[in-house]
């Protein structure tokens, strides 16, 4: 014969439902914090990415002389005192008169760079990288003061900073400027 004490034991309906409850403010609070670490491993990875590109660029850059290594007497160009201005026009920033600019392999000092725009990114011989094609690089190359890397110059000084971009889509993701000088390629060649 069982007995009835009058206390049940059991869970009421009330007990459930608050537990219920609890379990799904947890979850739901949980699941806010998926998005925002999602999103920040997203990020993390583009940085990544970013950071390879970077440094495959820069290093791609270093490698090459200060100045074209054939000259401006390469040009066969006779000038005068009168021309000198045009002499600094044809040694300035950029790709040289009479260079092949096909690919960045045809680049043949860091100033060659300058302007140089790819999306996707390329290898030196121009093969696309269409896995990274939301991803971009930019290069651009200046004269700046010796004495000072962040005064620009529109003259010759013997110093040049070299900025390089990673961007996806329009948002940038890594950005570097080096200086490179004259005398460091001196002292290459001394090694």
């Amino acid at each position: 014969m069982l007995c009835n004490s009058g206390k049940h034991r059991g869970i009421s309906l009330i007990e459930t439902s608050i537990a219920t409850l609890l379990i799904g403010m947890v979850i739901s609070s949980t699941i806010g914090l998926i998005g925002p670490v999602m999103n920040s491993t997203e990020i993390a990875e583009k940085q990544v990415i970013a950071r390879q590109l970077i440094d495959e660029l820069v290093a791609e850059i270093s490698a090459k002389p200060f100045e074209d290594p054939e000259g401006v007497a390469d040009l066969n160009i006779k000038i005068s005192l009168a021309d000198l201005d045009d002499l600094i026009s044809l040694s300035s920033i950029g790709v040289d008169a009479g260079e092949r600019t096909a690919t960045r392999a045809d680049f043949d000092d860091v100033d060659d760079y300058h302007g140089w725009v790819s999306r996707p990114p390329c290898t030196a011989d121009g093969v696309k990288i269409t896995e990274l094609a939301n991803w971009g690089r930019r290069v651009t190359v200046r004269h700046v003061s010796i004495s000072d890397f962040t005064t620009v110059s529109a003259e010759r000084t013997g110093a040049k900073r070299i900025g390089v971009q990673v961007a996806f889509g329009s948002t940038i993701y890594a950005e570097e400027q080096f200086i490179r000088t004259e005398s460091w390629d001196a002292i290459r060649e001394q090694e």
